[in-house]
């Protein structure tokens, strides 16, 4: 257990609260956190930590209020925030959205301003910032789907277990598509594989 102190962070520090914690490896840990001169309701920053959990650095963003937040680690060792900033005083209560994209020592990490195709899968070029399904295909999965007669031909094996085995009191089948089902029969296999029992069922009719 180890407690992160105001001073450690600052002379002036009046408070520090903990929303989120990242590893960097085996050295570094990355606080969100929330710290400042105020006993309470102060802005959002980030701490970087030692593996001995001491302040190595710190970052402070002002106007921005303490808001349930994630540290989101990207592909490029770099990591995202998203926080709410006011425009004038707090008491005015003019928010917008603050993003921002730091490195593993808190400096500001460059954005990134490749272009990206995300509508490969159309045969049209997006032309708007909103994308229409119109003369488009939907992939919901790599397989095929089955078409009737594969459908109705999967259900002439339906595996059953019972547990506890072994049972000693009659066993109730309930099939909810007997009208597809002319004839049944239940297979006993053990086991190691083998045929223990073939019985013919007879389908009682629905009252």
């Amino acid at each position: 257990m180890y407690l992160i102190l105001n001073d450690s962070i600052g002379s002036t520090i009046q408070s520090n609260s903990t929303l989120d914690i990242a590893s960097l490896g085996d050295t570094n840990y990355l606080l969100n956190t929330s710290f400042g001169e105020e006993p309470y309701g102060n802005p959002l920053g980030e701490l970087l930590l030692n593996s001995s959990y001491s302040v190595i650095s710190s970052l402070n963003h002002p106007n921005t209020d303490i808001n349930t937040t994630r540290i989101e680690s990207l592909v490029d060792n770099t990591f995202s925030f998203g926080v709410n900033i006011y425009e004038n005083q707090p008491a005015k209560y003019s928010r917008d959205i603050l993003l921002y994209k730091l490195n593993a020592d808190l400096s500001q990490a460059d954005i990134d301003t490749n272009t990206y195709t995300y509508d490969s899968l159309c045969d049209h070029p997006i032309v708007s910032d909103t994308i229409y399904l119109d003369g488009c295909d939907i992939i919901t999965g790599t397989n095929e789907v089955p078409g009737p007669g594969e459908y109705y031909s999967a259900l002439k094996t339906i595996p059953i277990k019972i547990s506890p085995n072994q049972q000693k009191t009659p066993l109730l089948l309930r099939l909810g598509t007997p009208h597809i089902i002319k004839t049944s029969y239940l297979n006993a296999i053990i086991l190691k594989g083998s045929l223990f029992s073939n019985k013919h069922l007879k389908m009682a009719k629905r009252q």
